[in-house]
């Protein structure tokens, strides 16, 4: 199991995705590009994805970070391709 953080920004109309949906957005674009994103275990798994702080809606951020855990190693250059891609 490998940790890894993200760094994106957070600027023009994306400014006006509130923390939640940001959250529901990057799962989605995770599970889209196929990355091996580790599961919590229980009745109700959940993606192990986890922000730094969120922003208030409205506010750019051009240093936001966000954590996952991956299941299987992958190279950070074909992670951030697939991820550009998706």
């Amino acid at each position: 199991m490998k940790e890894v953080r993200i760094r994106f920004r957070k600027i023009g109309r994306a400014k006006y995705i509130s923390h939640l949906d940001l959250t529901r957005t990057m799962t989605r674009a995770l599970r889209r590009a196929g990355i091996p994103i580790w599961y919590t275990e229980g009745f109700n798994r959940h993606p192990y994805v986890t922000f730094a702080s969120p922003l208030s809606l409205g506010f750019e951020g051009l240093c936001e970070s966000m954590d996952i855990r991956l299941v299987q190693d992958m190279p950070m250059e074909e992670l951030v391709a697939v991820l550009n891609s998706a």
